[in-house]
């Protein structure tokens, strides 16, 4: 019986030690950073529910489908701009809608 509570001595002893080791390096990074002695540091672990979960995958995919249309129309207005034939129509149209609009207003 005594052995059995001597080895539960050591036993509690060494976790004892361990959380003394613990203390001291926590107390060693809190005066290193600056840290006041009172204040517990720790790490904050954020839950997210499935519906902010999809909102923010959905809210991903829209973003770069609009920066791919973006891309497609630069690259259309490039085009029409550099080909002779494209820069002709497309200064057709433009002069159409502004002889629309004067009409208009």
């Amino acid at each position: 019986m005594e052995n059995n509570e001597n080895m539960f001595n050591t036993i509690l002893q060494t976790k004892v030690d361990e959380d003394k080791k613990q203390l001291e390096k926590e107390r060693l990074l809190k005066k290193e950073f600056g840290i006041d002695e009172n204040k517990t540091v720790g790490i904050k672990i954020e839950k997210e529910n499935i519906l902010s979960t999809i909102f923010k995958i959905i809210n991903k995919l829209i973003s770069k489908l609009a920066f791919i249309i973006i891309i497609i129309f630069a690259f259309i207005g490039l085009v029409s701009v550099l080909h002779p034939d494209s820069k002709e129509i497309m200064f057709k149209i433009l002069t159409n809608t502004l002889h629309e609009l004067n009409l208009f207003y």
